[in-house]
């Protein structure tokens, strides 16, 4: 994931990793929602190590 973050940011990219931007304690559903209000894109990335048996992921 990192990864694809640098290449993005390389390519002059904003990008959003909610481990990079979320701080412990913080309200995460706030953060992510004031987040993708001032987004003019978004693209999800998701592996099967995040969706296998939470079935909240597929969800959301």
């Amino acid at each position: 994931m990192l990864l694809l973050k640098g290449k993005l940011e390389a390519l002059g990219l904003r990008v959003f990793l909610d481990q990079d931007e979320i701080d412990a304690g913080e309200n995460w559903v706030i953060r992510l929602s004031d987040s993708l209000q001032t987004s003019r894109y978004m693209v999800p990335v998701l592996s099967d190590h995040i969706t296998d048996g939470r079935p909240w992921v597929e969800q959301e």
